[in-house]
């Protein structure tokens, strides 16, 4: 398992207190990855994240990695416009199974778990 985060985050307690809602997002991989999954996956990764800010005010902060799927952590102010976004995301990418989900975390559980702060 590969796992990247945001480090600012693990100071900002201010913009965490902002963001009290856990975003997930995931799919899993058809078939192992290789180097030629890199740009795709960059570029989802990208949509994704501009998206989330513009959308949802959402700040990526955990991408995982294994070998069968990715999930990207977001966190947001609200759940509100969290299943139009999913429903974007779906419309926009129909050949990947895009799941989502929200979840009260205030206290940033899963991301301070992660990174050990």
């Amino acid at each position: 398992m590969i796992v990247r985060f945001a480090c600012r985050y693990q100071t900002d307690a201010d913009a965490r207190g902002r963001l009290p809602v856990r975003v997930g997002v995931a799919f899993q991989f058809n078939e192992s990855l290789s180097a030629r999954d890199h740009d795709p996956l960059a570029a989802f990764e990208d949509e994704l994240e501009a998206g989330a800010r513009l959308q949802l005010g959402a700040a990526l902060t955990i991408v995982i990695t294994t070998p069968t799927f990715r999930e990207f952590v977001l966190h947001a102010p609200s759940a509100e416009r969290i299943a139009d976004f999913h429903a974007d995301l779906r419309a926009k990418h129909p050949t990947m199974d895009v799941q989502m989900y929200a979840a009260e975390d205030p206290d940033w559980d899963v991301y301070l778990g992660l990174t050990g702060a």
